[in-house]
């Protein structure tokens, strides 16, 4: 029989006895954490920022380089309290609260982006005034909704 080794272990610093050479951790509990943000305790705004990745120029987008939805918006997850967009976050972050019934817009047009600077609080009528003004909407020459931007080449 082995003598026990007394080990520190990885997940709670705590001495415990280990027979075994690989052993790190005490219990079967502090073995299961597996995720970073268990091991670590990362907060929600701390587990954000390490997703984004951002850049530090402003006038550039900050695209979401994790998973995205079928419109090309960033999903953020977080564990058990579920998937949000990841825009809106950053809005909420960077710039405050968004008022009840508010859609945080883009900019630049680009719905990964999350650069605080290039988001923008209003209601469903301002968002769709944007798209008019923009030629963003249905029927406008050139306008590709597969490619997301005007074909010139076509119309002109």
């Amino acid at each position: 029989m082995r003598k026990p080794i007394i080990k520190k272990c990885k997940n709670c610093e705590k001495d415990f006895l280990c027979f075994r050479k690989e052993g790190i951790f005490c219990s079967r509990h502090c073995s299961g954490i597996k995720s970073i943000e268990n091991i670590y305790r990362i907060s929600f705004i701390e587990k954000f920022c390490l997703a984004l990745n951002r850049s530090e120029i402003k006038n550039e987008c900050w695209i979401w380089p994790k998973g995205k939805d079928r419109k090309g918006y960033g999903q953020f997850h977080y564990g058990k309290y579920g998937t949000y967009k990841a825009h809106r976050i950053s809005y909420e972050i960077f710039n405050g609260e968004i008022p009840y019934k508010y859609l945080v817009c883009h900019t630049c047009d680009t719905p990964a982006c999350c650069n605080p600077n290039h988001l923008w609080v209003g209601t469903s009528k301002d968002n769709t005034q944007d798209m008019m003004i923009k030629g963003r909407h249905k029927g406008t020459l050139g306008y590709s909704w597969k490619k997301g931007y005007k074909n010139k080449e076509i119309y002109e």
